[in-house]
């Protein structure tokens, strides 16, 4: 089978080459799945670079895939360490499977596309206990994560207020950058949580300036360098909870029930994965 492979010599930056490998052969409670769409995430640019600390050298890139069980002619979605190549070995143990069905609604190519960024969304969301009925503020909600908390905060019945860049939503954040129409599009009211999928450190202590008493501030990007501190006694004074989440090391069936509870929204139509004109292809 072909693979696309990850390595690196001493200092050298790392270099990706097509090259074959045998065909993967199924053991016990193992599954073979022949893959039809792979995607390149941030991170795993990111993880080729050597930041993460689980990288290793030489290595295939990937963290999900789409693809389907040629003998039972399944269609499923899924997520692994590792995924650019013509087929792949996973678990078939139902307790701990990452495996998901694939929606009718959905392309393979969407289908692998959606698992990175709807899971980390969803982890977000989730770890800042969002509930019905709040006001929720998205910071880069025009992006691939970004855009997908709105659409799963709306789903779950909150109002969300996006910030972006010049005017592509609610609020611009050049425009305002202390994030000040927060309130007056929420009529008067404070935001209830913040979700920061950006990381730039100006722009996350102005979303914990405008949320409110007891408010939660919810990342998945942390700002890199020497960013200017965040002013501790703001957070103090408001009781504002600050939340990290690293979706990496998450469980690979908590991904699994995650990426279930979403079937139904994408068979719905309710949740809008990547179009595929936004998408560039390569094909092994």
């Amino acid at each position: 089978m072909q693979a696309l492979q990850l390595t690196k010599e001493g200092a050298s930056a790392p270099s990706l080459k097509l090259i074959a490998n045998p065909k993967p052969i199924p053991g016990h409670s193992q599954l073979l799945v022949q893959l039809k769409a792979s995607p390149i995430q941030p991170s795993d640019v990111l993880n080729s670079k050597g930041l993460f600390s689980h990288t290793t050298f030489p290595g295939v890139p990937g963290r999900d895939f789409a693809g389907v069980d040629p003998k039972a002619h399944r269609n499923m979605l899924a997520k692994k360490s590792s995924a650019p190549a013509d087929t792949t070995l996973i678990s078939q143990n139902m307790a701990v499977t990452p495996i998901v069905k694939k929606p009718k609604s959905m392309s393979f190519a969407q289908a692998a596309s959606a698992g990175t960024s709807f899971r980390t969304a969803a982890i977000a969301l989730r770890c800042a206990g969002v509930k019905v009925g709040e006001i929720l503020l998205v910071l880069g909600a025009t992006g691939q994560v970004g855009s997908v908390v709105a659409q799963l905060a709306m789903l779950w019945g909150c109002k969300v207020l996006g910030v972006a860049r010049e005017n592509a939503a609610e609020i611009d954040s050049v425009g305002d950058p202390t994030l000040s129409n927060a309130k007056t599009l929420a009529a008067g009211k404070a935001p209830d949580v913040a979700i920061d999928t950006v990381g730039n450190a100006e722009l996350a202590q102005a979303m914990i300036e405008v949320l409110a008493f007891r408010g939660r501030y919810s990342f998945i990007s942390a700002p890199r360098g020497t960013p200017r501190p965040v002013d501790f006694l703001s957070v103090y004074w408001r009781e504002v909870t600050l939340i990290g989440n690293n979706s990496v090391d998450h469980l690979q069936e908590e991904i699994a029930r995650e990426l279930k509870s979403m079937c139904e929204g994408f068979e719905s139509v309710a949740l809008m994965p990547m179009k595929e004109s936004m998408m560039t292809f390569i094909s092994l």
